[in-house]
């Protein structure tokens, strides 16, 4: 299955991309959509029957990816002289990731099982 975002969304949520970073901003964007399709397996689903915007699927991914290229060593902290930086720990690992609140917000409000108005009706919260 195809990535749900380009390297086009990337430089968008960011900067434009040199070629270098492009080619990998393409491999990471099919890694982090097929994370995401194992972390939300019926995410594809969700997407086709308009439970979820497809916009903040391809966005979603596509913020995966820039966090990655925009610290690709995981540095945390770094210091010259006088000056010192430390990145926050989320944006610091240089691992691909979605944080709690993207996979919660790609998560249909409500699923309904068993057909319109079925006996199930399953609110997605936090899951292990």
């Amino acid at each position: 299955m195809a990535a749900l975002a380009t390297a086009e969304d990337v430089s968008r949520l960011w900067r434009q991309l040199t070629p270098a970073e492009g080619e990998r901003a393409t491999g990471l964007l099919e890694f982090a959509t097929a994370k995401l399709r194992q972390l939300l397996p019926e995410v594809d689903s969700w997407l086709d029957q308009g439970l979820v915007d497809r916009d903040l699927a391809r966005m979603t991914v596509a913020e995966a990816v820039r966090r990655v290229l925009a610290n690709p060593h995981g540095a945390r902290a770094e210091s010259i002289d006088d000056y010192s930086y430390t990145r926050d720990g989320s944006l610091a690992s240089g691992e691909l990731h979605f944080t709690d609140a993207e996979l919660l917000s790609l998560r249909p409000t409500s699923v309904t099982y068993g057909g319109a108005g079925g006996a199930f009706t399953i609110m997605p919260g936090r899951w292990a």
